[in-house]
């Protein structure tokens, strides 16, 4: 649980899980399996973004959601860290209004290749209403 608990990122996390697909199907079951079922659950599980849903306390389907969704916790993390970028920039460059706005219309956009491109409209505004009508036409 020690190394779990010091997971910094999705493969170390996957790494630390590992052994524990291995447990007997009864052990699994049981409640050291359960109790780390629902800390993935209930701690993990929400700073990755992945809907209620999907949570769960069986063990062997919290290990097959940190296979699948941890692949994209990483770009979640990575679009999270551009857009706080983004509004940094935006309110030191055109006020915080501006970010305000910028804001509402960041949260809509997951693709980080997106928010750098708009991270460099930021550059070449020269405005904050430029800013804005060039995000609303693309």
């Amino acid at each position: 649980m020690e190394r779990l608990q010091r997971c910094d990122n999705p493969e170390a996390l996957r790494a630390a899980a590992e052994p524990l697909k291995k447990w007997p199907e009864r052990e699994s079951q049981g409640a050291l399996g359960r109790a780390f079922a629902v800390w993935v659950s209930e701690v993990l599980v929400p700073d990755l973004g992945v809907p209620d849903a999907v949570r769960s306390y069986d063990l062997q389907e919290v290990l097959h959601m940190l296979e699948t969704e941890s692949l994209t916790w990483a770009d979640r993390m990575r679009a999270e860290g551009e857009r706080k970028l983004l509004l940094r920039q935006a309110r030191t460059r055109f006020g915080e209004a501006l970010a305000r706005s910028l804001a509402t219309r960041l949260e809509a956009i997951a693709d980080a290749d997106r928010l750098e491109e708009i991270g460099e409209w930021l550059l070449v505004c020269d405005s904050g209403d430029a800013l804005l009508a060039r995000l609303g036409q693309h």
